[in-house]
């Protein structure tokens, strides 16, 4: 028998008390197996899902191994059914309409960012350094869409981005936290 996996699973599940949506945020992919695991779901249909060997899927339930490359997440969402937003893979479907809105420019707009040197800004901030000049590389308030309110999953996803991008630094050099920054700025913007 073939199991499922249910989208609504990645909104409303827990595991080991913890919101999925939490776990997603983290990129605690083990968890996520883990998830699936106590679902009935082996490790050789979690693979094919997601397009992993089955060892290396045992391993990253175990927490042998980690999952940092954005591929790899990618996949993993892809053959999951996991909205790639909650993973911060991608923007949510109200930050996609917004980005699709046409507007007209207000007067005095400064001329459009350099994008190699909006991904330095933001890999910096990942690491924990704040430049000086980073108030010139955020948004003015009138063009954003605030949140009535800041929620726990909110706070989690940033602190979790946050931790993620520090652990890879810390393990692979920022160059490699770089390539990661890369997939975060648009979901970031």
């Amino acid at each position: 028998m073939q199991r499922v996996v249910r989208p609504q699973w990645w909104h409303e599940g827990t595991y080991r008390c913890v919101a999925m949506r939490v776990h997603l945020a983290r990129h605690d992919i083990g968890a996520v197996f883990g998830f699936l695991k106590e679902r009935g779901f082996s490790w050789s249909s979690v693979a094919a899902a997601t397009g992993l060997g089955a060892s290396r899927v045992s391993e990253i339930a175990a927490g042998r191994r980690i999952v940092t490359d954005y591929a790899v997440l990618e996949r993993i969402a892809e053959g999951l059914l996991i909205p790639r937003h909650y993973m911060g893979l991608a923007l949510d479907e109200h930050a996609h309409q917004y980005r699709q809105r046409t507007s007209i420019e207000p007067a005095g707009v400064v001329a459009p960012l350099d994008p190699r040197e909006l991904l330095g800004v933001v890999a910096s901030i990942a690491v924990g350094a704040i430049p000086a000049d980073v108030e010139r590389h955020l948004p003015s308030s009138h063009d954003v869409a605030v949140p009535g309110a800041v929620g726990h999953d909110e706070v989690a996803t940033v602190r979790a981005v946050t931790a993620f991008h520090r652990r890879l630094d810390a393990a692979a050099g920022g160059g490699r936290c770089l390539q990661s920054a890369r997939g975060y700025v648009a979901w970031a913007t």
